[in-house]
């Protein structure tokens, strides 16, 4: 079984930088609370999910920020761990 795992850092990267660009431009903004006179029961059950929307694109971009961060210590510990055995193969070859 000789295969090979191959990772291109640049290209996590970039697909990194990517996501977290798409993600912040999600952008969660100020509340649009609709108000004023008009206080129908169908305003205010707008404006609650409207609350509710935005506090779950703000944990889902929190989210997509952590993956994005394990996903680069992943591929940082990958090239080390291939540098070490590099070496070790180097040093007993």
């Amino acid at each position: 079984m000789g295969g090979q795992i191959k990772i291109d850092p640049a290209q996590v990267n970039n697909a990194i930088n990517e996501l977290q660009q798409a993600t912040n431009s999600l952008g969660v903004g100020s509340p649009n609370v609709i108000r004023g006179r008009n206080q129908l029961q169908f305003v205010d059950k707008l404006n609650e999910i409207d609350a509710q929307f935005k506090q779950v694109l703000t944990r889902y971009q929190d989210l997509l920020g952590r993956s994005t961060q394990m996903t680069t210590q992943a591929v940082n510990d990958f090239e080390e761990t291939d540098r070490n055995i590099a070496s070790q193969i180097h040093l007993g070859g």
